[in-house]
């Protein structure tokens, strides 16, 4: 078996400096609930959202579909999901409003009310977040692609 010597000190320190740094990255992960929530708390974020687009596919035209986002809670304190907007009235939050426990992830619905025309849909749908004392903005994208099921009238 091949023994490895470090040649100077400065290689035993950044190895020294490597280890930490993956032990940090991992307890942090494991209290945030996974590397990319721990990226989002790193960045500021409070709450981490998957998915951040949510595709729903082929849909039929003129009808309703559901869009589910998972939100955890990255913060040590309660927040609330206090409302929601978007550029029109065919996306709407159920159940508003919604807490948060620290460290807990729920589920929020969107129900969207699909085009009656045949037609790529793509809407983004801002979640206000009310959190120390301020509310942020956290947007989340809906996409699918409608047709129409019935033959149009000639």
């Amino acid at each position: 078996m091949k023994s490895y010597k470090l040649k100077s000190k400065s290689n035993l320190v950044l190895v020294i400096v490597f280890i930490v740094s993956i032990l940090v990255v991992a307890i942090m992960s494991w209290k945030c609930g996974g590397f990319f929530q721990f990226v989002a708390y790193l960045d500021g974020k409070t709450i981490y959202i998957e998915p951040h687009v949510c595709d729903l596919g082929e849909c039929e035209a003129d009808s309703n579909s559901e869009a589910v986002f998972s939100l955890t809670n990255l913060t040590s304190k309660l927040i609330t999901i206090v409302g929601a907007g978007s550029s029109c009235n065919c996306a709407v939050v159920d159940r508003l409003p919604l807490d948060i426990q620290s460290g807990n992830t729920i589920n929020v619905k969107i129900v969207i009310r699909l085009p009656k025309e045949a037609s790529a849909y793509d809407q983004i749908v801002t979640l206000l977040v009310a959190e120390k004392g301020y509310v942020s903005k956290y947007p989340v994208r809906v996409k699918a692609t409608t047709s129409n099921s019935k033959p149009l009238p000639n």
